[in-house]
Order: C-alpha cells, then sequence, then structure tokens
C-alpha cells in the first residue's frame, strides 16, 4: 500500500504564500516585518572594561540601525560588576549613551559608582534621539576625572524594532 500524499503538488507554494502573504508583512527583501513587531522589546548587553583612573573611552559603537528598520529605546541600564574608587565632585565619571554625536542619555557619578552587583537606570532618554534611523549608530563614551576608576561593568538597553 503506497503512503498516503498528504501535500499535493502546488499545496507547498499554496501553504508558504499563505504564511508570508504580503498582506501579513512579507517584503521581498528578505525581511517579515510581521515577525517584527514594534510591540516586542528586544534587550542587549554591553560588557565595558575595568577602566583605570583617568582613562576613558571615546564614541565606541554598539550598534547600527539596519536598513528598513528604525530603533526606538525605551530603557538604559548600568550594571555594576566591581567597586568604583576614587570617584567624587572634583573627579566624577561621566556614562552617555549617544546617538551619533547627540546625547540621548548621560549618567554622571560625583560619589561612589553603583554598587557591586546592583543595577541603576542611566535617567530619562531624550525624546528626540532616542529613535535610530536606519544606518544611525548608537555610540557609549565614558569621560573619567584624573583619580576617578570606574570597575568592570555593563550596560543593557531595551529598544523596539520597526521597519521604516
Amino acid at each position: 500500500m503506497d503512503a498516503p500524499n498528504f501535500l499535493r503538488p502546488g499545496d507547498l507554494r499554496k501553504y508558504l504564500q499563505a504564511a508570508f502573504n504580503v498582506t501579513t508583512g512579507h517584503t521581498h527583501d528578505g525581511t517579515n516585518s510581521a515577525l517584527i513587531a514594534t510591540t516586542s522589546p528586544r534587550v542587549q548587553y554591553f560588557q565595558i572594561e575595568d577602566l583605570a583612573a583617568g582613562v576613558d573611552i571615546a564614541d565606541r559603537v554598539l550598534l547600527e540601525c539596519p536598513t528598513g528598520y528604525a530603533i526606538t529605546l525605551t530603557s538604559a541600564l548600568i550594571f555594576s560588576q566591581g567597586t568604583g574608587a576614587d570617584i567624587d565632585g572634583s573627579n566624577t565619571s561621566a556614562i552617555a549613551l549617544k546617538n551619533g554625536s547627540n546625547a540621548i542619555v548621560t549618567k554622571t557619578y560625583t560619589s561612589a559608582f553603583t554598587a557591586d552587583g546592583s543595577s541603576v537606570t542611566f535617567g530619562t532618554l531624550s525624546g528626540t534621539y532616542k529613535v535610530l534611523a536606519a544606518g544611525e549608530k548608537l555610540k557609549f563614551s565614558v569621560t573619567n576625572g584624573t583619580t576617578a576608576d570606574t570597575p568592570l561593568f555593563g550596560v543593557q538597553i531595551t529598544y523596539t524594532l520597526s521597519a521604516a
């Protein structure tokens, strides 16, 4: 006895067309915007090295918004993984997220760094610059005073990705 043929000629095409129909968000550039709903938050974590006193990071690129999309940052956190030293009003540590050269948010420490194992929000994100268009880069900077010594820490961003 022959095995039943559950997939007749032409059925596969019909099923694929139904799954990836233009009305459900499929575009022929290889993306499927229906799977990239703006209601689905994405979380990205970046490890930042332990910086010695007075050492800075200038405009390190964390990510680039892909062609055909927009990224909207919804929150940013700092996760401490050590103990900072000698951070005070005269030797601050400023940690910034930028959209190109424009500040999205800056967290400035004028006293002790966030406690080891704890997290803290960067603060309120700029309504203007928290949206990255295709090709724009999310950058990260640390500016430490002469004696400001930041520990190993991480930056976590939460964002949505939407078709442009």
